[in-house]
């Protein structure tokens, strides 16, 4: 019997999944994702949208995953400026194609 789960090291959502239309420093959200995932509790990660944008970092404070569903809650800790928010998503779409590059 296969149990599918998924690592994440950084919080990937859109709007529907708890990205709020203006994140505010300090504020904590909700979100949900399909398939059971797994995310470092308390640990700055990445907060970015499907178009990876990445906005900032977040801490994720508590999750539940089962069912094919992952519900937690995540803190932003820190808000990019435009000009850094450029620099992390370019970053960050360089490591997808390394990483696509490499199941190739």
């Amino acid at each position: 019997m296969r149990f599918e789960t998924e690592f994440d090291f950084i919080l990937k959502i859109r709007d529907a999944q708890g990205l709020p239309d203006n994140p505010v420093e300090g504020e904590s959200y909700e979100f949900q994702k399909t398939i059971d995932r797994v995310y470092a509790l308390n640990i700055p990660i990445l907060l970015c949208d499907d178009d990876h944008k990445v906005y900032g970092k977040v801490i994720i404070t508590e999750y539940t995953a089962g069912g094919n569903v992952t519900k937690g809650k995540y803190t932003i800790v820190k808000l990019f400026d435009e000009e850094k928010s450029k620099l992390w998503t370019e970053d960050l779409l360089e490591t997808v194609q390394i990483m696509k590059e490499r199941k190739a």
